[in-house]
């Protein structure tokens, strides 16, 4: 949604979502060093427990990074769009993955090999400062969970990943706010660490209460966003 006021965020929180798109010239550079790879729905750019010696350039398309625990459960951190860089964790620290990177859907991703990325880094300071940028967003994330699963009540958790969706990815028409990106509520569940009981139950209570709707392709359509963002910040 592009008209909102950024002063509608309170400062401790964050998106759950990588966003920080870089600049088209960056975005040419990489282009004409690297190497191009279609990732179909559902594989894996990165396995849990795997290394890595390359950084991607995610074009077009959306990933999620998610951790699986030795008893199966699933934990998704964040999701990552077009116009982005992943996989830069693994790369850096050099040690095996504690996430994978699975592809939500059809994804066009430039492959930057290690003497590549070292060339970026070396002479173009942009390269470096969106990666610094975007390592600095992915610990203020991970910071804001915890502190969220400290201090929020269920109905808050669930109602500030509704309010980001509408931020991130909504469309204003006629006053409501349609969000064209669609989560299920199994991962907002995984998102906000709720059963997916608890948040389907958090959700029609909403659309009785018609804070929100679904539309006939379960997108999410926020109708009081005033009410949504006091139930989300406790205001």
């Amino acid at each position: 949604m592009k008209d909102f006021n950024i002063e509608d965020i309170p400062e401790n929180l964050s998106f759950p979502w990588i966003n920080s798109k870089i600049p088209d010239n960056l975005i040419m550079e990489i282009k004409n060093i690297s190497q191009k790879r279609l990732f179909k729905k559902d594989d894996y750019i990165l396995r849990q427990g795997e290394l890595s010696s390359k950084i991607y350039f995610l074009d077009k398309g959306g990933v999620k990074i998610s951790s699986l625990s030795k008893d199966g459960e699933e934990r998704i951190f964040w999701y990552t769009f077009d116009k982005n860089i992943i996989n830069e964790v693994t790369f850096f620290h050099k040690h095996n993955s504690k996430a994978s990177i699975v592809a939500i859907e059809d994804t066009l991703c430039y492959e930057i090999d290690e003497s590549r990325i070292d060339f970026l880094i070396k002479n173009n300071s942009d390269f470096v400062y969106h990666l610094t940028s975007m390592l600095c967003e992915k610990i203020r994330i991970l910071t804001t969970g915890i502190l969220s699963l400290s201090f929020l009540t269920s109905e808050q958790l669930v109602c500030q990943l509704v309010f980001f969706m509408g931020i991130n990815y909504g469309k204003k028409i006629d006053g409501r706010i349609y969000c064209t990106r669609k989560f299920t509520q199994k991962e907002l569940g995984l998102l906000s660490s709720l059963h997916r009981v608890t948040v389907t139950k958090i959700l029609n209570d909403l659309v009785k209460k018609e804070i929100i709707m679904y539309t006939e392709s379960r997108n999410i359509v926020i109708l009081n966003y005033g009410v949504l963002k006091k139930i989300a910040f406790n205001l």
